[in-house]
């Protein structure tokens, strides 16, 4: 049996562009690395996401690659 059925999340160690920049071009791309490898079959749209000034949900997908995860907005 597993003794922690519920392991820890991962740690967002770092994220580019920083939170709470300020001037990001519409059509960058957003990248967070983690403590660990992701489950990229746990990562989507509902689970990673970027909002827009304001609040509104930017339009866009999301890629893993062992601990980063990438966001690439639709907007150009």
């Amino acid at each position: 049996t597993n003794p922690n059925p519920n392991p820890p999340a991962p740690l967002t160690a770092f994220t580019n562009p920083a939170d709470g920049a300020t001037g990001v071009a519409l059509n960058t791309l957003v990248t967070a690395t983690y403590s660990e490898g992701l489950d990229g079959d746990s990562i989507n749209g509902t689970t990673f996401f970027v909002n827009a000034p304001g609040g509104s949900p930017v339009p866009g997908t999301v890629s893993v690659n062992g601990n980063t995860a990438t966001f690439t907005p639709n907007a150009n």
